[in-house]
C-alpha cells in the first residue's frame, strides 16, 4: 500500500492550493481505510531571507486540513511565527510556541532554531 501510495503523490514544495487538495484527500482516504502512516511535515513557508514561499490561501488550507493529520511538524522559527501570527523573541517564547503549536494542531512539534543567532 505504501508503494502504491508513493506512486500517486510525490514530495514537493507546497506553494499553492491544488497540490495540498490532492495530498490531503489521499491522506484522509488512507486514514479512513485504517492505514496509520505517520506524517512528518516540514512546512516550507518562509525562506531564510524572510520571503513567503507559500500563497496565503494555501497556508490557511494547510493549517486547517494538513497539520491536524500530521504526527510531527518541523517548523523553523520564522515558520512558527507565521503559523502562530506573532513574533518569537527568546528561548522561553520558542518553548511556548512549540507547546502552543502542538495543542493547536494536536501533533508533535520539533521547532528548529537554525535561524537564531547565538542563542544556543
Amino acid at each position: 500500500m505504501i508503494f502504491r501510495f508513493s506512486n500517486h503523490l510525490r514530495a514537493d514544495l507546497i506553494v499553492s492550493i491544488p497540490f495540498p487538495l490532492r495530498l490531503i484527500y489521499s491522506l484522509k482516504k488512507l486514514q479512513e481505510s485504517g492505514h496509520r502512516i505517520p506524517i512528518v511535515y516540514d512546512p516550507v513557508m518562509v525562506s531564510t531571507s524572510g520571503r513567503r514561499l507559500m500563497e496565503a490561501d494555501c497556508m490557511v488550507y494547510v493549517q486547517q486540513h494538513l497539520l491536524p493529520l500530521c504526527f510531527l511538524i518541523t517548523p523553523n522559527i520564522p515558520e512558527a511565527e507565521q503559523l502562530l501570527g506573532h513574533r518569537l523573541e527568546d528561548e522561553t517564547a520558542y518553548r511556548q510556541a512549540g507547546a502552543e503549536l502542538a495543542k493547536q494542531y494536536a501533533t508533535h512539534v520539533l521547532l528548529k532554531g537554525g535561524h537564531t543567532k547565538g542563542m544556543f
